[in-house]
């Protein structure tokens, strides 16, 4: 069920897709949705969350790994407009400053993190799926999934990350959960929700999706309740090109994760059932 779009499976008898009828969070077992829901009330609020957003890194086009990829100018716009959003609460690292090294020590510091970069699953060998940023002194540029276990990097302020790359959320499924290989290290680092992608998916239409969803987690919905939002904007959007299946279907939240901009007594907002 890993690879499932939830948010696309559509009644039979009245043809409506579930993601017009209830908001959806995924997970890889009751553990692991206990502990995302545990984590994320044991999590401080403050006052002024910090914001990273990452976008289009100018990767090393003469690694083997890279070979037939494009610099993405659809993310570098995704991420001005997400940042736009949090100002002045945002970080924004693109072209030669999305290294690694400043992935990991911004990461750690920030409440929310947007990534919008090439991502690589990789089926044979889990662990080597990776994520690929710019090159820095001493640094491929390539993250691995074990290099976040292997650095042990602090995340204990960060409530989410949002993985716009294609596949982010999905390849071959490890552990007794099944969780995706990109996904399962953040949650390992204490990240109680994840938003990411099933498959490959454009970078030029994510855009319209994940910035109605910051938009929405910004004013302080959750960060299911943001995606339903945006899934049935682009459903329901008045541009052909933004209602198929295929375009805002492949996201889905793993995990919960409330907004760090909400007030810290807000109980009316809609809960996954």
């Amino acid at each position: 069920m890993n690879g499932i779009p939830f948010a696309a499976l559509q009644s039979g008898k009245t043809r409506r897709y579930l993601v017009e009828d209830a908001v959806i969070e995924t997970a890889g077992s009751a553990k692991l949705y206990l502990f995302s829901l545990l984590r994320d009330a044991q999590m401080a609020r403050r006052p002024d969350p910090q914001v990273l957003v990452i976008g289009d890194p100018a990767f090393d086009r003469t690694l083997p790994i890279a070979e037939g990829l494009r610099r993405l100018s659809g993310a570098r716009r995704e991420a001005d407009a997400i940042f736009a959003i949090y100002q002045p609460h945002a970080l924004v690292r693109d072209d030669n400053e999305a290294t690694v090294p400043e992935f990991l020590d911004l990461a750690s510091k920030s409440a929310v993190v947007h990534v919008a970069a090439h991502a690589i699953a990789n089926p044979e060998y889990p662990w080597r799926s990776l994520i690929l940023l710019a090159p820095s002194a001493n640094d491929s540029g390539i993250l691995e999934a074990q290099d976040i276990m292997r650095k042990k990097v602090k995340l204990d302020r960060t409530r989410l990350v949002v993985l716009s790359a294609c596949n982010s959320a999905g390849g071959l499924p490890i552990g007794p959960e099944g969780v995706a290989p990109l996904v399962r290290p953040l949650i390992v680092a204490g990240v109680p929700a994840v938003v990411g992608a099933l498959w490959d998916v454009s970078d030029a239409t994510s855009k319209d999706l994940l910035v109605s969803f910051h938009r929405r987690y910004r004013q302080g919905d959750d960060a299911a309740v943001a995606l339903r939002a945006a899934q049935l904007e682009l459903l329901k959007s008045a541009k052909p090109g933004l209602r198929p299946v295929l375009v805002w279907a492949p996201f889905q939240v793993i995990g919960h994760a409330s907004s760090p901009f909400a007030p810290a007594n807000d109980n009316h907002k809609e809960k996954p059932p």
